[in-house]
């Protein structure tokens, strides 16, 4: 199980385990806020191989690669599992994993509903059934999944999170703030939850809340441009057109193609009477 080839995992690779799943499922649906340098692409390889150093042949020695690349000391290793209702149901919420990738959803949407037959507990399974179904704008149904996947489990904080989005983009600001809230009394520290609930503030014209919960994402994850164009577009409501210019002009730093933070930039310097500089954002936004 040590050398020959490395093992291809099925998990994305992260640079740390503090949100991995705990029951052996795979991760590979981070959030793109947790690690901006975009390495959750990657995939996890684990063992060291024939052309790795010897104190490298291990299970603990882990390394990644992008999902394109290959080489003859990369491989991985064949399993036979017994065909019970539970196996059975696993094996389909896999086969619906590997469907994200193939950006087939209607097909992996029909994978996690014959999991969910066989074995309506299986967490994982609502949760990217209703990722699929969001993505698709089946707003409702994806709901009704986070609903299912929060009576199960109510101290999940990464559901709850999830459901927030779902119910902030569907329109519903009061219960996705709850939803947030909620995230924050399970784990203060949860992964992108103040830029969410930075956001809900800001939808529900909580403007002081909203500048409080954005300012700590930002502390969090200075290189995210979506939450400096958040706090600026916040600051803009306000109508403190040099905070909000210094944080979209931070987020075009960040993001250079970042069109919106242009677009919004070039109307404050108008409105600051900058016209030369307002005519070159509003250039910039045509050409992207």
């Amino acid at each position: 199980m040590a050398g020959n080839v490395s093992e291809w995992c099925h998990d994305r690779y992260s640079p740390d385990y503090d949100y991995l799943p705990t029951d052996g499922t795979p991760f590979i649906y981070p959030c793109d806020d947790q690690w901006p340098d975009q390495m959750n692409i990657r995939r996890v390889h684990r063992g060291g191989s024939w052309l790795t150093a010897l104190k490298e042949c291990r299970s603990g020695n882990r390394s990644s690669q992008p999902p394109e690349v290959w080489a003859t000391c990369i491989g991985f290793r064949l399993v036979r599992v017994p065909r019970t209702t539970r196996n059975t149901a696993i094996m389909l919420y896999h086969e619906g994993l590997d469907s994200i990738d193939a950006d087939a959803i209607s097909e992996g949407i029909e994978l996690f509903s014959r999991a969910l037959e066989l074995n309506p507990t299986l967490i994982d399974a609502l949760l990217y059934r209703g990722l699929f179904r969001y993505s698709i704008e089946d707003i409702e149904e994806s709901l009704a999944d986070f609903n299912a996947a929060v009576e199960l489990d109510p101290y999940n904080a990464g559901t709850y999170q999830m459901r927030g989005v779902v119910l902030s983009d569907a329109g519903y600001d009061q219960q996705a703030l709850k939803a947030f809230n909620r995230v924050i009394e399970l784990d203060p520290d949860y992964p992108g939850i103040y830029f969410h609930r930075g956001l809900s503030h800001a939808l529900l014209d909580n403007t002081d809340e909203a500048i409080t919960d954005l300012s700590r994402a930002i502390e969090c994850n200075p290189g995210s441009p979506a939450a400096y164009f958040a706090r600026g577009t916040t600051f803009l409501i306000i109508e403190q057109f040099n905070r909000a210019l210094d944080d979209l002009t931070a987020a075009i730093e960040r993001d250079p193609y970042y069109v919106d933070a242009y677009m919004l930039r070039g109307w404050v310097y108008e409105r600051m009477d900058d016209l030369e500089q307002a005519r070159a954002d509003s250039i910039r936004a045509a050409e992207l």
